[in-house]
C-alpha cells in the first residue's frame, strides 16, 4: 500500500486517519498481510496463502479443565456477562497432559525424565535417582478469564468427539510447572 500523502495545513479527515491506520500496518506486517477492523477488533489475514488464515483473538471465562483443553464460555466485556454455549479451549503444547504421561523425555543436554500425571495440574518427574512433584502454577480457576487466538496454521493438535479445537489459549496468565 502507498503511503498517505500529507501537506501541512491538510484537513485531518477519518479517511487520511483510515488511510494512515492500513499504511502503518502494512509497513509493520510487510506486504504478505492484509489487515482488516470489525467494530471492535483487527484482523490480520495472510495474502494469497491457503495454508494460513485469518488471526481472530476472543475472552472467555473458564467452566472447567479437562487433560489438553479448558472448557469456557465467550465473554463479552462490554456486559461483563458470559454468552452462548460451552467451547473447547486447547491448552498451550507444554501445559497439555496427553503428549506427556508416561513419556520420557530425553532433553538436548541427554537429561533424560519421565512424566506420570496424577491430575491435570500435578505431575512427578523422575530422572532415573530423583522423584519431584510439580504443579501448574497458577492453575486454571473456574470464573477466571482467560484469552485465546484462532486460526493458528496446521491446528491446535487437540481433538475432542474427532474434531479439531479452533481456539487456543495464549496462556497470557504466564503458566508453567512448578517444583512443589
Amino acid at each position: 500500500m502507498a503511503q498517505p500523502k500529507f501537506n501541512r495545513g491538510d484537513k485531518m479527515t477519518s479517511g487520511k486517519m483510515r488511510q494512515f491506520q492500513r499504511s502503518s500496518v502494512s509497513e509493520i506486517l510487510g506486504s504478505g498481510m492484509n489487515a482488516r477492523r470489525t467494530s471492535n477488533q483487527m484482523i490480520f489475514e495472510q495474502k494469497g496463502d491457503n495454508y494460513r488464515r485469518s488471526v481472530d483473538f476472543g475472552t472467555f471465562i473458564i467452566v472447567s479443565e479437562a487433560d489438553d483443553y479448558i472448557v469456557c464460555n465467550a465473554y463479552t466485556t462490554g456486559t461483563a456477562a458470559a454468552i452462548g454455549s460451552a467451547i473447547n479451549i486447547a491448552k498451550p503444547y507444554l501445559l497439555r497432559r496427553t503428549p506427556f504421561d508416561g513419556v520420557t523425555i530425553t532433553f538436548p543436554n541427554a537429561q533424560a525424565i519421565l512424566y506420570t500425571y496424577t491430575a491435570n495440574d500435578t505431575r512427578t518427574a523422575y530422572d532415573g535417582s530423583t522423584t519431584q512433584t510439580e504443579i501448574l502454577t497458577p492453575q486454571y480457576t473456574v470464573g477466571e478469564l482467560l484469552n485465546a487466538v484462532a486460526g493458528i496454521s496446521g491446528g491446535t493438535g487437540v481433538t475432542v468427539s474427532f474434531a479439531m479445537l479452533v481456539w487456543m489459549d495464549i496462556n497470557a496468565g504466564g503458566r508453567q510447572w512448578s517444583v512443589t
